[in-house]
């Protein structure tokens, strides 16, 4: 078994023969190294005792990416035992870790540095464990886990992330995930499509910056709860449908989503999906709807889509509410019954108080 470390798009493999002395005056303490390469016995490791001084060498931005070679195997499993590094004044993480056959990673990484981790993990298939990610400075999580198929759990600092463009996309044994604060998040886009298994995830309502949730819990479909989606933020200016979707395919394929907890909607909503919806999320999703300005009422640009079955026509059909405050944009009602004064259906509320589009439609089946 050997060790290498690897500049992106470069093998070190050759480095640590040619270069191993600049690798020493770089920091880096290469310890039981044989006949030019890192060659491995369970003692064998590489300490980055001082790796901040690799910008020097590995460049203004230290681009580094630990890769696997078949020329140079890695071990299953990478803990603080076999790899050291000090990490403390790294920026760049991107690409950081592309051993596809790894299934623990749990050294000491110091992340407190980062500002982008672009595909990070992207592409650990057997990835199982990976110690506690404190990138609380880092903006840039695109891709970060992407199709990290046999990750179960990840706690990671996001105080400071803007961009989870497709974060943990296609992690199909992630059940349990664990931020901190989300509240500078700005493209949410497939942040967590195709996590099967996932049942409930809790954004603590700081979302509200976020201006793209395009596909964001597509194809969630053991997802049964979202509680704090803010989406305040995501049509920007105007109600225009002809802009970029926001909203699109949210919750495409959700098949198991019962409770919604959705704020500040300005955007068409497509709940097709969505057959299991209870009562109370239906009343609270058709609360949250901003009224349309008067100059696009009727051009049926903003649309909101449930399920079509009997049940849900009939909570909306059924279900009578009164406005309270018409000085509001979202007109805040009370639930009345039919014959009470100026009572009308929730189907009504959203259609005719609102100038939403209302329709329902059948579960997709592609």
């Amino acid at each position: 078994m050997r060790y290498t470390i690897l500049k992106k798009d470069k093998n070190l493999y050759n480095f640590i023969k040619k270069d191993k002395n600049k690798l020493t005056k770089a920091g880096v303490d290469i310890i039981g190294a044989k006949n030019d390469i890192i060659d491995s016995d369970n003692t064998t490791k590489i300490s980055f005792t001082n790796f901040k001084t690799c910008k020097s060498f590995f460049g203004a931005e230290p681009d580094f990416a630990m890769m696997v070679e078949d020329e140079l195997p890695f071990p299953k499993i990478i803990n603080k035992n076999n790899l050291f590094m000090d990490t403390s004044n790294i920026t760049n993480f991107d690409y950081f870790c592309q051993l596809y056959k790894i299934e623990e990673f749990t050294p000491e990484i110091d992340y407190s540095a980062a500002l982008t981790m672009d595909s990070a993990f992207s592409g650990c298939s057997h990835l199982k464990r990976i110690h506690k990610i404190n990138s609380m400075n880092c903006k840039n999580f695109d891709s970060c886990f992407l199709r990290c198929n046999k990750l179960k759990e990840l706690v990671i600092d996001t105080d400071c992330g803007e961009n989870y463009n497709q974060m943990l996309r296609a992690c199909t044994e992630l059940e349990n995930i664990k931020f901190t604060h989300l509240t500078k998040g700005k493209n949410f886009y497939g942040m967590f499509e195709y996590c099967p298994l996932l049942k409930t995830i809790d954004l603590k309502g700081e979302t509200i910056n976020g201006t793209c949730f395009d596909v964001m819990f597509a194809s969630c479909s053991s997802l049964q709860e979202v509680v704090g989606l803010d989406v305040q933020s995501a049509v920007p200016g105007s109600y225009s449908q002809s802009e970029s979707p926001s909203l699109r395919g949210i919750f495409y394929k959700c098949s198991s989503l019962k409770k919604i907890d959705i704020r500040n909607v300005k955007k068409s909503l497509d709940l097709r999906d969505c057959p299991l919806l209870t009562e109370k999320s239906i009343l609270n999703i058709s609360k949250e709807l901003h009224t349309v300005p008067d100059d696009f009422k009727g051009h049926d640009k903003i649309n909101i889509y449930f399920n079509d079955s009997n049940r849900i026509k009939n909570y909306l059909n059924n279900t009578y509410c009164r406005v309270i405050d018409l000085t509001d944009s979202k007109k805040p009602i009370e639930l009345v019954e039919k014959e009470a004064d100026s009572a009308i259906s929730l189907a009504d509320y959203i259609k005719n108080e609102k100038g939403w589009g209302l329709y329902y439609a059948s579960a997709n089946n592609d």
